[in-house]
């Protein structure tokens, strides 16, 4: 009986000591994978914004599209499958020209913002990750601006995927971690106790 009520407790204490290690440890590898994932979004958005813009002629008052073979590529065309929607924009926000998936609809402008910018929003209740990179003439004013976005239902689907296989291996570890550690906790004070136990009789 002084067995059971030993290696439990030592057993349960090792289980609180180890379940606040773990969280640590899974929400420190929930943060990196969405920091990555946020990181290689940017990434992709910065690199096909600054290909279109160097595509663009910008004179004193006028957006000349000199690289029409960009705007003809699959990936700007497509809606269902990793789709990467394309706008230019003069100065004053007008929309010059925009990828085919768009069909209609507009990215978001912040005509406030002086540099590059990232921000989410939505594109027809999808949810959506933007850049915004300005575009300055020759003379330094401000012509317009490209603004690029994918959709962040992937990335979220990816994230939701860790979460779960998290929160499901956490309690399963910790319980793992109890039976072992009350099996091993047994063997452990067994001669201690027996020593005990004789020391009591003597």
């Amino acid at each position: 009986m002084k067995k059971q009520k030993f290696s439990n407790r030592i057993a349960f204490n090792f289980m609180v000591a180890t379940a606040m290690l773990i969280s640590l440890i899974f929400a420190v590898i929930y943060l990196v994978v969405s920091k990555t994932a946020e990181s290689s979004l940017e990434d992709d958005l910065t690199a096909e914004a600054r290909e279109i813009s160097e595509g663009l002629v910008l004179t004193a008052d006028s957006i000349i599209f000199a690289d029409e073979a960009e705007w003809k590529e699959k990936e700007h065309g497509q809606v269902e499958v990793n789709p990467i929607f394309i706008q230019v924009a003069n100065a004053a926000g007008k929309v010059l020209r925009r990828s085919p998936n768009l069909m209609g609809t507009s990215l978001s402008i912040d005509k406030n913002q002086a540099g590059n910018v990232y921000f989410n929003s939505s594109l027809s209740g999808v949810r959506i990750r933007q850049f915004q990179l300005p575009l300055n003439n020759d003379s330094g004013q401000r012509a317009g601006f490209v603004s690029v976005a994918i959709p962040l239902e992937e990335s979220h689907m990816v994230l939701k995927n860790l979460l779960i296989v998290l929160l499901t291996a956490f309690p399963v570890t910790l319980l793992i971690l109890y039976f072992v550690t009350k099996l091993i906790a047994k063997k452990s004070i067994s001669p201690v106790l027996v020593l005990t136990e004789r020391a009591e009789k003597i």
